[in-house]
């Protein structure tokens, strides 16, 4: 068995501490996807089945990982789709909106009450972690991104030792289709110093780019002046992510229907 503690340098703050099991997600998270007493479904390139299976490592010491708990992961515990509510999608249902496109709606994070930062602080969270160190999942592959030149800016934020990381934008979308409301999905890099991740419902778009334009930076839960959020139909996205993994993972019996 695991141990749960052992000696080592937390990879936050850098100190040499006791290292706690820290997870690529929060354990309250796992929890959150289980439906009923059904596993969550972990999803990878080669297998999709129900697990007990939760992503962890030893990173963080005991003050790091309360830090990433109390800054970031609570609130988005109260925000995300749980069982018969998603309290952020119904209270941007009864604001009234900044502007309102084809496809998405834009609001004001800061009108409706909505502490933006901390939201942006749990996204770079995971996306640092992610970024850290490779993460086993099942078998034997593992999951990682790499931040290259921003890994260093992103802990110095996290760990509260400078501002928020210049260059780098964290764009927080409200998903209204149930499949992205039901979805969990770990960090993946898309297009060059581009990163999304899935937590039930919220999709955080995360750019690095040291010479970003003044218009990404409007699109920004923290830079921006209204410190925005969007609304939007997700189906899609979630589809062209899906998609080709579908296509290939083998797929356990115990997701058959009546199994």
């Amino acid at each position: 068995m695991a141990r749960k503690k052992q000696r080592g340098t937390c990879a936050l703050c850098l100190h040499e501490k006791e290292l706690r099991q820290s997870h690529l997600l929060g354990r309250a998270i796992y929890e959150l996807n289980r439906d009923g007493n059904a596993d969550p479904v972990m999803i990878t390139p080669q297998l999709i089945t129900p697990t007990q299976r939760q992503i962890w490592r030893h990173l963080l010491c005991g003050d790091c990982g309360l830090r990433f708990s109390s800054r970031g992961e609570s609130l988005i515990m109260r925000l995300v789709q749980r069982k018969t509510e998603f309290a952020l999608l119904d209270r941007l249902k009864l604001a009234v909106p900044l502007s309102v496109g084809s496809n998405v709606v834009a609001f004001s994070g800061s009108a409706v009450g909505v502490d933006t930062g901390q939201l942006a602080y749990f996204a770079l969270s995971v996306l640092w972690r992610s970024g850290v160190q490779q993460w086993r999942t099942l078998n034997q592959q593992t999951t990682g991104v790499s931040l290259g030149v921003f890994a260093e800016p992103i802990r110095k934020y996290l760990a509260g030792e400078s501002g928020f990381p210049p260059g780098v934008v964290v764009a927080v979308t409200v998903c209204t289709d149930r499949g992205s409301r039901l979805l969990t999905l770990g960090p993946w890099a898309g297009e060059t110093g581009s990163y999304c991740l899935l937590v039930r419902g919220l999709w955080f778009h995360i750019l690095t780019n040291a010479s970003l334009s003044a218009g990404l930076l409007t699109l920004c839960c923290v830079n921006s002046d209204k410190k925005v959020l969007f609304v939007k139909d997700c189906e899609k996205e979630i589809l062209q992510k899906l998609g080709p993994t579908f296509a290939t993972a083998y797929v356990s019996p115990k997701l058959a229907p009546g199994a």
